[in-house]
């Protein structure tokens, strides 16, 4: 093998670390996490400064963006309990409401969230009616405007 092809080699693992992880542990039938660590940390002492450096900006990078992923899906869970609070206390028979398919669809409009959805509930005379509700809901305070037709 000649040099240059042994350099390409060598800088194609050093730009690649997980992604080369990835394929030696599909290779060999997986790896511990011990096994991983260990390989994580060798192909991290083998690269220069620079690659180090944008290694760990992407993992922080990723890290964030889990977090982010996290905390906004605690805000959508909150909104959905607000809406179908707020819903509940707006039907005849409260303790009847059945939301229908797991509950609100969920989008978010500025710092608002807008959930929609379905509820049966009875009626005055006890008839089990299906309705479709619409909230706009601010997820910090829980307060919820919402319509139900």
């Amino acid at each position: 093998m000649t040099q240059s092809s042994e350099l390409k080699k060598r800088s194609w693992v050093r730009r690649h670390p997980i992604l080369t992880l990835f394929l030696f542990s599909f290779a060999f039938g997986g790896l511990s996490l011990y096994q991983a660590d260990r390989a994580e940390k060798a192909l991290i002492a083998n690269m220069t400064e620079e690659e180090r450096t944008v290694y760990y900006e992407e993992k922080a990078k990723e890290a964030e963006a889990r977090r982010v992923a996290a905390e906004r899906g605690a805000e959508v869970d909150a909104a959905a309990r607000c809406a179908k609070r707020k819903v509940k206390s707006m039907l005849k028979s409260p303790s009847s409401a059945k939301f229908i398919a797991g509950g609100p669809s969920i989008s978010q409009s500025g710092s608002k969230w807008n959930a929609t959805g379905v509820v049966e509930s009875q009626n005055s005379f006890g008839v089990m009616v299906r309705s479709n509700y619409s909230c706009a809901v601010d997820a910090d305070t829980c307060a919820a405007v919402c319509s139900v037709q």
